[in-house]
């Protein structure tokens, strides 16, 4: 039987010199103290030092005093026969004294009755200054994430590996807890959870592509619409998405808004040139029933007679009037002035408002006004009766049968900050499907006859004087027309 080949054992150890990695051998007799009988360059580097001091250095080699007693305790497992564990990080003493961590892999053999232990040396600080630097950029991304006004979330396999406050806020989570985990498509329409996985997979294999609105579930069951945009990342060392979701709803009402103002400066322009092109002959017409009325007795001298003629006469006047009355509405619109804004004490608005609305209400509802402390607000006394009218006369029309026994209109207030809002309400039918967002809309109305500007006036109104009106259900039934006022500051 040959012995082992000595130009092989050569060769192993100038292959280890070559080695990037550091390289130590160490031989146990159970006849002698253990002694280190190999060094390679590496490993001189790693310890700045010769390797014939190295080769001189007690074992184990410079372990750090933190780590000495792990280590010795482990070693001595293993010349009990215990297996050395393959892997270990361990902190050394350099021969300059300074501290490096290192990863350890060992592997043992026997050369008669002695042991042998091959240890191969990694320095780890690449690894830990790697490390260290990405958490530094997992701490700054969360801080910038937890700041940003916008919805952030990475996905991960299909599920919500980290949002930031942002996201929980407009997902309706108050903990992270609750979202994290959730598979994301199990939030989106099924024909939306197709194409954000097909997006996925195009994005993580490096294709750019714009952001996509989806339509999203909130944890109470609520939809709301998201643009979301996306860019491939790295999260926990497997490939991620990050995504910036931006809820759209706002910006979809901004431009309803827009839409609403353009519509509103068309209805102001063709409502100036119809109403003037209306005026000059509706004048006349007025104007001849009037005399022709007064000249009834002389024209119609049978009493049987004069009296149908008088009443058809009456009806033409009548008709005559509420045209001129649409006309000095759509004349409003065209208006270029502005309202000049003062203190005004709500009670006497609405009060004059009631005594107008009179004639609208008499038959159909009673009314409690209830405005007793009510602040200032900003405003303009007749423009608001202006829109008190025209809420009064609103809510009446709304009752389809009934009377006042029924029929009731509060007229209540109540502070919100520095706004007061006063709730013009009803229970009547209530507000037909659809249109809380379309009655104050130009020429929308839900009533036969209705022209649909007195609550597109009202709206106009309000909103130049700094405030808002909104229109909802009233629990219990009914309708609320509510109008928010900015409070007088002295």
């Amino acid at each position: 039987m040959t012995g082992p080949d000595p130009d092989l054992a050569v060769s192993v150890l100038a292959a280890f010199d070559d080695m990037p990695v550091g390289v130590l051998i160490v031989r146990f007799s159970p006849t002698a103290p253990p002694r280190r009988v190999y060094v390679n360059r590496a490993a001189a580097r790693l310890y700045e030092g010769e390797v014939e001091a190295l080769l001189a250095q007690p074992v184990p080699l410079r372990i750090a005093t933190h780590d000495r007693e792990r280590f010795v305790a482990m070693q001595q497992r293993w010349l009990d026969g215990e297996p050395f564990d393959e892997v270990v990080e361990v902190d050394i003493e350099t021969m300059t004294g300074a501290i490096v961590p290192i990863l350890v892999r060992s592997a043992g053999g026997q050369i008669g009755a002695d042991r042998i232990r091959i240890s191969f040396l990694q320095d780890l600080r690449p690894r830990r200054h790697s490390e260290a630097a990405l958490r530094a950029s997992e701490a700054l991304f969360r801080r910038l994430a937890e700041a940003a006004p916008d919805a952030m979330i990475i996905i991960a396999d299909g599920l919500f590996r980290y949002a930031n406050a942002a996201a929980l806020r407009t997902l309706g989570h108050e903990r992270a807890e609750t979202l994290l985990g959730t598979a994301v498509a199990s939030l989106l329409t099924p024909e939306d959870a197709r194409v954000m996985a097909v997006r996925i997979r195009r994005q993580l294999a490096g294709e750019g592509l714009p952001p996509r609105d989806y339509g999203v579930r909130r944890s109470d069951g609520t939809w709301l619409t998201l643009e979301i945009s996306a860019t491939p990342i790295q999260f926990a060392g497997q490939p991620a998405i990050l995504a910036v979701g931006r809820d759209v709803e706002e910006r979809k009402r901004h431009q309803a808004e827009l839409i609403r103002a353009d519509r509103m400066a068309a209805v102001g322009t063709l409502a100036a040139g119809v109403a003037h092109e209306i005026n000059n002959p509706l004048t006349y017409v007025v104007l001849q029933l009037d005399r022709l009325r007064a000249a009834i007795r002389a024209l119609v001298p049978a009493p049987e007679r004069r009296a149908a003629v008088d009443e058809m006469v009456g009806d033409a006047l009548d008709g005559s009037r509420r045209v001129a009355h649409i006309v000095r509405d759509l004349l409003w619109f065209a208006r270029d002035d502005a309202a000049p804004s003062a203190a005004v004490e709500l009670q006497e608005p609405v009060t004059i408002a009631h005594k107008l609305a009179t004639a609208a209400l008499r038959d159909r509802a009673r009314v409690r006004i209830d405005l007793e402390g009510v602040p200032a607000v900003v405003g303009n006394a007749p423009r608001l009766t202006q829109v008190f009218v025209n809420l009064l006369v609103n809510a009446a029309q709304a009752f389809i049968g009934g009377g006042p026994d029924t029929n009731a209109i509060d007229v209540t207030w109540h502070a919100d900050g520095d706004a007061i809002l006063v709730e013009v309400a009803d229970n009547g039918p209530g507000l037909p499907p659809h249109a809380a967002g379309q009655i104050f809309e130009p020429f929308f109305t839900t009533k036969p006859g209705g022209t649909g500007l007195g609550l597109a006036i009202s709206r106009s109104i309000v909103l130049e004087l700094g405030g808002a009106i909104a229109a909802f259900e009233r629990p219990g039934g009914g309708a609320v027309l509510q109008v928010r006022l900015a409070r007088w500051r002295d």
